[in-house]
């Protein structure tokens, strides 16, 4: 298919414009629009009511601010922004969206690209730790008149793409996003979402993303029982495997932490065996197997499972998946398992594991600090304690304990002190009147 099939004739070659939807994000948008400056060459926002300053950041940026009601859809607002886009590409983006500098000249370079695709990027919830769950998803393509978003609600521009004939790349250019809601928040915008997703389900029953997408809104509101009817019935939806692969692939995932939230430990068992038996590398069915394992008391079991996790490599899809969290938690808790089962070479052996793949993971140093405490090595524990507050003052209550702890068995009473006064600021009620006795230990006064 030739270029000028696909695309207008009155594009500037090698342009981009930034489309987004907002409201009532005076405390994102300034960091996003910042971020894609040096690149875009034009940023269009969508604004459906806002009462914040959100507007006068959005003109500040030079942007092109067009008003609209909201109407209960997605794909209306964000398709006003596309009808104001005037380069050859367009990326689309939330307020709460971030490049990282280190991919902007990967978006320079994807500018002069023939238009003829389209490209997933990968996006990473950014989280603390430098942990998240990332994914890949539809977010750059030619700016042409058929390619639009649809549906009201988990709006979609794939289906439009592939209609379009546009070859489709995965390219590893990230995106960070940043915002995080509330529960309370969370839950409203589901419900908020399942409204919709019900007016409209009649015109949709046999799609496995819309269906899903309901089981995830009663998911988030806690009502396990209706989430697992959805769920299922999008494995019954004809040739739901090959319409959305990766929502197939994730659907025994969610059933079974369904189950597992209800305590129906042998269902969400029998859920994460029927997920792995397709699935075998797929971390977060294997840690949900590893976590009611260790809950059902057979440790062993758990361990098997903990162990595949850390051994498994990285798979990224359209679902998202906290790959390197997973991990990083998965080696914490062998070696709490190890050290429950008296096998102290083996938590050291884990915990210095993760100390080396995760330095951030506060848990490792203080759990391995703990476990050379009992074996007499105090100077190595204090090292270690001391590694754990550099990272981050104030990290865990562990922390400061053992580190007391480890200086009072070395004689260093008056450093001890200190140390219970420091924490005592981050950890007021847990470390209220703890202090040194005259034996030489922590006590309560």
């Amino acid at each position: 298919m030739t270029q000028n099939a696909i695309l207008p004739k009155n594009r500037a070659p090698n342009t981009l414009s930034v489309c987004m939807i907002v409201k009532d994000e005076e405390n994102h948008l300034g960091d996003c629009l910042k971020s894609v400056q040096s690149f875009a060459d034009q940023i269009v926002v969508v604004d459906t009511g806002s009462t914040d300053g959100t507007v006068k950041i959005a003109d500040s940026y030079g942007a092109t601010v067009v008003q609209s009601d909201w109407r209960n859809d997605f794909s209306y607002s964000r398709n006003i922004s596309l009808d104001h886009a005037t380069s050859r590409w367009i990326l689309w983006l939330d307020a709460d969206d971030r490049v990282p500098p280190a991919e902007v000249e990967k978006f320079k370079k994807l500018k002069t690209a023939p238009p003829d695709r389209a490209f997933y990027m990968k996006i990473r919830n950014v989280r603390p730790g430098g942990f998240g769950e990332q994914w890949f998803q539809l977010r750059m393509f030619p700016n042409h008149p058929k390619v639009r978003f649809e549906r009201k609600v988990h709006e979609q521009i794939g289906f439009a793409v592939k209609r379009l004939g546009l070859t489709i790349f995965k390219v590893d250019v990230r995106i960070d996003h940043v915002g995080y809601e509330h529960p309370e928040m969370h839950r409203k915008k589901a419900l908020r979402n399942r409204e919709i997703l019900l007016t409209d389900l009649s015109h949709y029953r046999d799609d496995p993303t819309y269906v899903s997408s309901l089981g995830d809104s009663y998911f988030i509101t806690e009502e396990f029982d209706e989430a697992i009817k959805w769920y299922k019935e999008v494995l019954n939806i004809p040739q739901s495997q090959h319409k959305q692969p990766d929502i197939y692939r994730q659907i025994p995932t969610s059933i079974a932490l369904s189950y597992q939230r209800m305590d129906d430990f042998p269902n969400a068992l029998d859920w994460v065996e029927k997920s792995l038996a397709t699935q075998p590398e797929k971390l977060d069915s294997m840690f949900i197997g590893a976590e009611i394992k260790e809950k059902m008391g057979d440790l062993l079991g758990a361990i098997e499972f903990y162990e595949r996790i850390v051994q498994a490599p990285r798979i990224h899809t359209t679902y998202a998946t906290n790959h390197e969290g997973l991990k990083a938690k998965a080696l914490v808790c062998l070696g709490k398992i190890y050290k429950e089962l008296n096998r102290t070479d083996q938590a050291e052996r884990v915990y210095r594991s993760c100390m080396k793949k995760y330095p951030s993971v506060l848990n490792a140093y203080s759990e391995l600090g703990e476990l050379l405490l009992k074996q007499g090595k105090f100077q190595e524990a204090i090292e270690l304690f001391n590694r754990s507050l550099e990272f981050f003052r104030g990290g865990d209550i562990k922390t400061y304990l053992g580190l007391a702890r480890g200086l009072i068995s070395m004689g260093k009473f008056q450093e001890a002190v200190k140390v219970l006064e420091e924490g005592r600021q981050f950890f007021p009620n847990q470390l209220a009147g703890k202090t040194i006795n005259q034996t030489g230990k922590i006590g309560t006064i």
